[in-house]
């Protein structure tokens, strides 16, 4: 993440700090999910196992804002997701709205090896969360790869710190594009 701590000064970047994810997401036969925009992800980060279900977002220029419902999971129900597609009960009537009572099949995974760095402001505390992130996407025989940086709001983060950081970043970066397309449609159109 060598040049990500050319931030504005108003910003403290703490050092990186690595983890490897494993997400497999879900959605129906005919894929309700996708179609909504919508997605049920089943994480796996070092020992926490946990479920989101993420409705369909909203777009403003690059910044993407959706409702997430997120909960750590025991490894049983963790399970039941991936070998049944069987959702636990806390996402199960959003799930339900969407999809109806059509069985949930593992779609595609993600292996993200992923540097996060904390953001906060000089006089703040955490303001945003930045991410440079390694994915491999994986459905049946086929791969594909992508290089990202996220920055995600945190804390004492408000819209116009996400447009700070992200205007130096592509100061510091030009080829960078802003992107609001979700790993879960990125995934899936890159292996379709």
């Amino acid at each position: 993440m060598t040049g990500l701590n050319a931030l504005p000064p108003d910003y403290i970047i703490d050092e990186a700090s690595s983890l490897d994810i494993r997400d497999v997401y879900f959605d129906t036969h005919n894929n309700l999910l996708l179609q909504n925009r919508s997605s049920l992800r089943c994480r796996k980060k070092g020992d926490q196992l946990k479920v989101t279900f993420k409705t369909a977002p909203s777009v403003e220029g690059a910044r993407l804002t959706r409702d997430e419902t997120e909960q750590e999971v025991s490894k049983a129900e963790f399970d039941a997701l991936l070998e049944a597609g069987q959702p636990p009960v806390f996402c199960a009537e959003n799930v339900m709205d969407k999809i109806g009572l059509d069985p949930q099949k593992a779609v595609l995974e993600v292996i993200n090896h992923r540097q996060v760095k904390t953001i906060s402001g000089k006089h703040r505390a955490i303001v945003a969360e930045m991410s440079l992130d390694d994915v491999v996407f994986a459905r049946g025989d086929r791969e594909a790869r992508y290089l990202g940086i996220e920055v995600e709001l945190k804390g004492d983060g408000t819209a116009r710190d996400l447009e700070t950081i992200a205007d130096a970043l592509l100061r510091l970066f030009p080829d960078l594009r802003p992107d609001t397309e979700a790993k879960f449609e990125k995934g899936l159109r890159l292996l379709s």
